[in-house]
């Protein structure tokens, strides 16, 4: 799209916040993506589901853009930078209020299933000998 542009009869300017906008787009959903797990951590009370190198370099990503968007005045990198880092704060947020559980917590905290009992009343072999299960 950026050859697209240097053949427009736009100038510089326009042309530079088009592919300005385009970017902080990008990043915003790039920094927003990880987010998608807030739900299942709130709902388990659990933060394995964030993976937290990412989460790390991400925040500390931001903070350096960031500081350097507002050192140079630059709102078209400190727009998606500083949301990046208000998305990474949530994240550690979420991290230090809901700690990892081992496997064992997690596999205990779950609900229990009804038992299932299966007995000749609710099995059933059919006559050419494949097995049915009527669960009541």
């Amino acid at each position: 799209s950026f050859i697209g542009l240097r053949s427009t009869p736009l100038d510089h300017k326009t042309q530079r916040d088009i592919v300005g906008i385009g970017a902080n787009v990008s990043l915003v959903i790039f920094f927003a993506a990880p987010l998608s797990t807030i739900a299942t951590v709130i709902k388990t009370r659990d933060s394995s589901t964030i993976h937290i190198p990412t989460m790390i370099m991400n925040t500390f990503n931001c903070v350096f853009w960031f500081s350097y968007a507002l050192a140079v005045s630059d709102p078209f990198i400190a727009v998606p930078n500083g949301l990046g880092l208000l998305f990474g704060a949530i994240q550690i947020f979420l991290y230090l209020i809901f700690p990892r559980r081992s496997g064992l917590q997690q596999i205990a905290s779950r609900e229990p299933l009804d038992e299932l009992i299966l007995n000749e009343d609710n099995i059933s072999v059919g006559s050419d000998g494949s097995v049915g299960t009527e669960l009541k």
